[in-house]
């Protein structure tokens, strides 16, 4: 029998060595390739779904600017109502005191409508004179 040296042991080694090293280069070469090819192909879906996303990203935006200009529009409209409905109050009980009616049914209602229109609506008109010659006058004689 033949006697196996350290030398062939090491020969043997780095003939291992030299085939693994060579077989992951080329499986590393494959692979790569494979990367390249997958990546030409799916470069123009990659395209098309960048082109799809950005128009799912502009029809969003241009929905959200209408909504927002709805959305505030409606709201002027609700306060432009609620502004109405507070001098159509509040003149209807001026009219009353006026008149000498009984008034305390509606005196609640008179106060929460003016205070309303002045403080949430900022509002400063006619009404606001109407509401000082006759309601805060009669208030002061008391």
């Amino acid at each position: 029998m033949e006697q196996i040296t350290i030398g062939q042991i090491f020969s043997i080694f780095a003939v291992l060595a030299g085939a693994i090293g060579s077989i992951g280069i080329v499986i590393g070469a494959v692979v790569k390739f494979w990367k390249w090819v997958n990546k030409k192909e799916m470069n123009p879906i990659l395209e098309e779904i960048k082109k799809v996303n950005e128009n799912v990203d502009n029809v969003r935006d241009d929905m959200t600017k209408k909504m927002d200009e709805a959305y505030k529009q409606m709201n002027e409209k609700i306060d432009s109502l609620e502004i109405n409905q507070c001098k159509d109050a509040i003149v209807d009980f001026i009219s009353d005191v006026k008149s000498g009616k009984n008034v305390s049914s509606k005196e609640e209602r008179a106060y929460e409508a003016y205070d309303k229109y002045t403080n949430v609506y900022h509002q400063n008109s006619y009404i606001h004179k109407l509401w000082e010659e006759n309601i805060n006058k009669d208030n002061t004689k008391e």
